[in-house]
């Protein structure tokens, strides 16, 4: 039998993280949702999960929300592909990504899984080439997508924040469709 523990979810009204939110609560696991706005319908009526308002550029509001969970999942995130929007793309990816890991370590929170993209790791100019996670970095072709970009950025970032007693690991999802 599974024991039920307690799990943040930045992101936990998008896509990716109400999904998240549904295997973790089939699971019988306890969900605190990070969410901007007050009261996101599609959890009303579970009261398996609590949803704290806050964003993930306020390192207090994540540290609250954070406090009594063991494991935390990042899955906040903007997507675009439009060259303007790469400076809020930045802010929410980098700077978002280094507030709620640093706000879960705070908190005690034992493991942080980050979502990244495949992006990262998976691109090449070669289309003969599968890019794998011990391939040099294709800097300069990622350097051309504001997404990949940050993302690469968060997760470098996350990723050395790992010490003894906390540990943060990324994922790479290839792509993510719906609505």
């Amino acid at each position: 039998m599974l024991r039920r523990v307690r799990y943040l979810v930045t992101g936990g009204t998008g896509f990716l993280g109400a999904h998240l939110v549904r295997a973790l609560r089939a699971r019988d696991h306890e969900v605190v949702v990070l969410a901007r706005s007050e009261n996101p319908a599609e959890f009303a009526d579970d009261r398996g999960v609590v949803v704290r308002r806050g964003d993930v550029l306020d390192t207090a509001s994540v540290r609250d929300a954070a406090t009594g969970c063991v494991g935390a999942f990042h899955a906040a995130g903007r997507v675009s592909r439009k060259p303007e929007d790469a400076e809020e793309i930045y802010r929410v990816h980098v700077e978002g990504t280094k507030s709620t890991v640093d706000a879960c370590n705070a908190a005690g929170v034992k493991r942080v899984v980050i979502v990244s993209s495949s992006g990262t790791v998976a691109v090449s100019e070669d289309p003969d080439h599968v890019a794998t996670e011990t391939d040099e970095t294709p800097i300069t072709l990622i350097a051309r997508w504001p997404y990949y970009r940050a993302k690469l950025f968060a997760e470098r970032a996350a990723l050395e924040k790992n010490s003894p007693g906390f540990e943060v690991v990324s994922v790479n999802p290839p792509l993510l469709l719906g609505p």
